[in-house]
């Protein structure tokens, strides 16, 4: 229809003797969430998010989702709750597009989530809560590791005024993995307005590139302060004097382009690994995408960063490249930034 067009969607279920108020809820929230996940999403505000772990959470497993990471496998635990929460809305908002399996098992959690790196070559996500559950982690990604194989580790951990005196449950798990297998580490901050969604996408987003395009283990491992639950509260376990025990929301949003991946469905950002395997190739979507950039931009910039040869002693590489640059911006009427080593731009 034209512009203004309203659909509306209705689902039902049957009465049948035996069934019960849960099971009737639940089978109507999966008719409607198949039908709704035809269209695009509501903006995600996050202004009605009750505590900083809620919005950090959702907005973290919504870029992981826009990102291509579908498949999560889920381990008990306490500490993680604010994935787990997150992750279970995210299931009934996309049904038959975001699965979630709950193992009890550490160790077999993570062998479930090589198995599907391997199948499809996309990374699933295992989520642990803090402690010892996080070395059971250990053989599947050393497997990862030295096979090549995507997969994202998310960890729950104690806040860092946790560490070092003796808290129940809280290990060293800053970098509990060596870099020998893994291809990132993020050691994330609890969540709070101090920092801004801006870094939570970034760090999400980042997280899925390095893990496909890299081809092993990214581990993120996630403090999280109480109040654990998804419910309203104060900050808790961070007495000191000073400290934050509110949470402003719109101080957490506001952040350069929000309202853009909000409002458009789309992953915070896109990321291009060239390929040298054949000579003169590119990545069509690479084009696309920044072709379809450009034509919905006002203005823009070229930032350059570091050129170099692929052949030691040579620079004809690297001229041509600066040539290139050049050219297109040239074609594009857009200045150049370039750093100390981006050639004689």
């Amino acid at each position: 229809g034209g512009q203004g067009t309203r659909v509306s969607i209705y689902a039902g279920a049957g009465i049948v003797p035996g069934s019960t108020v849960e099971s009737e809820w639940a089978e109507t929230s999966q008719k409607l969430g198949v039908l709704s996940s035809l269209f695009p999403s509501s903006p995600i505000t996050l202004q009605d998010s009750p505590t900083p772990n809620v919005a950090w959470a959702t907005a973290f497993v919504e870029e992981l989702v826009r990102s291509g990471v579908t498949q999560f496998y889920i381990c008990p635990g306490s500490r993680s709750t604010p994935l787990t929460a997150a992750l279970a809305r995210a299931t009934r908002s996309r049904v038959g597009t975001v699965h979630a399996i709950s193992v009890h098992d550490e160790r077999g959690a993570a062998f479930r989530a090589l198995g599907y790196g391997r199948r499809t070559g996309r990374p699933a996500a295992v989520v642990t809560s803090s402690g010892t559950a996080v070395a059971n982690l250990y053989p599947a990604v050393m497997e990862a590791g030295m096979d090549g194989v995507p997969i994202l580790v998310l960890t729950a951990d104690r806040p860092y005024e946790n560490r070092d005196t003796g808290a129940n449950q809280a290990v060293d798990q800053v970098k509990a993995f060596s870099s020998s297998y893994t291809r990132w580490f993020r050691d994330i901050l609890p969540p709070s307005d101090d920092v801004p969604i801006s870094v939570v996408l970034s760090d999400a987003n980042h997280a899925v590139t390095t893990s496909r395009y890299l081809m092993g283990p990214v581990h993120l491992n996630i403090q999280f302060r109480e109040n654990l639950a998804p419910d309203a509260g104060a900050i808790r376990n961070d007495g000191r004097v000073g400290s934050i025990a509110a949470f402003n929301s719109g101080r957490f949003t506001d952040a350069p382009a929000f309202r853009r991946w909000s409002v458009g469905g789309w992953q915070w950002s896109s990321s291009y690994y060239s390929s040298n395997i054949v000579q003169g190739s590119f990545d069509g979507s690479a084009v696309a995408d920044i072709s379809s950039l450009m034509q919905g931009a006002k203005r823009g910039i070229i930032v350059v960063g570091n050129i170099r040869s692929n052949d030691v002693g040579a620079d004809s590489s690297s001229s041509s490249v600066v040539d290139i640059i050049s050219d297109f911006a040239q074609y594009a009427g857009y200045p150049v930034f370039a750093g100390i080593q981006g050639g004689s731009l």
